[in-house]
Formats: structure tokens, C-alpha cells, sequence
């Protein structure tokens, strides 16, 4: 798999999802806060959600990436991982991932935004075995 596919919005394929549709978090360590950060790396290809570029600012894709360590490609949860949470970048913790323009049609982009606490930041978990 290449890098920088772009993260988007698509209908879940099944029950658990397809593999492409799976995600695990990797808890990596704590910042000095206490906050514990990891990494999202998806089942099927083995890379991780990362900022491209490597930069934060609104609009800024979140694709997916080999793992190369950096701090783009770490991340927060903020909220209750049992119910909604935001998924807030260690790069800046002003920003989190976001739906695109709230938008709800397939392809729908994830991106970088400024952490509004908007319903497009909110996301859930489903727990497959």
C-alpha cells in the first residue's frame, strides 16, 4: 500500500467493517500533562493516520502514512472512548480531526480543524472482535 491515502467518510462494509474500515489504537506513552497519546494505525495496511506535511492548520488532510515515530502521527481522545470522543493531534492540541464541512456523503474528507467541539469532531468506536 502506498502512503498518503486521504481519510474519508464511507459506509461501514458489514457487521465489523472491512479491514480497510479497521482501526487500533496504540497507546505510545504520556505527555507531561499525564494525557495518554497513541497512534491509529489501520488493520489492513499496517500504516498510521498522520497530518500531511507534518503541519497543523485548518484543512490540513489527515491521511494515512508509515509509521516514521513523528509527532504528527500522534494523537489524544478526549471524551469517553465508550461513547463520543474527539481525536485531538499532538502536533497542536488546538486542532482535532474533523468531518469536512459536516458533510455526510461518501468521500467526505477527514481533516484537521480548529477543536470547535462540533458534532463533525465527535466520533465513536465500534468494539469487533
Amino acid at each position: 500500500m502506498s502512503n498518503s491515502a486521504q481519510l474519508i467518510v464511507w459506509p461501514n462494509n458489514g457487521v465489523q467493517g472491512s479491514s480497510n474500515q479497521r482501526f487500533y489504537f496504540e497507546e505510545v506513552g504520556t505527555d507531561y500533562r499525564g494525557e495518554k497519546f497513541y497512534k491509529i494505525r489501520n488493520v489492513k495496511t499496517g500504516k498510521v493516520l498522520d497530518i500531511s506535511g507534518g503541519v497543523a492548520y485548518n484543512g490540513a488532510p489527515i491521511i494515512q502514512f508509515t509509521d516514521h515515530g513523528g509527532k504528527n502521527q500522534l494523537w489524544y481522545f478526549r471524551g469517553s472512548l465508550t461513547s463520543y470522543f474527539q481525536i485531538v493531534s499532538a502536533l497542536d492540541d488546538h486542532y482535532c480531526m474533523d468531518i469536512e464541512g459536516s458533510g455526510k456523503a461518501n468521500g467526505t474528507r477527514v481533516i484537521l480543524w480548529t477543536n470547535n467541539k462540533a458534532n463533525n469532531q465527535k466520533f465513536h468506536r465500534a468494539i469487533t472482535f
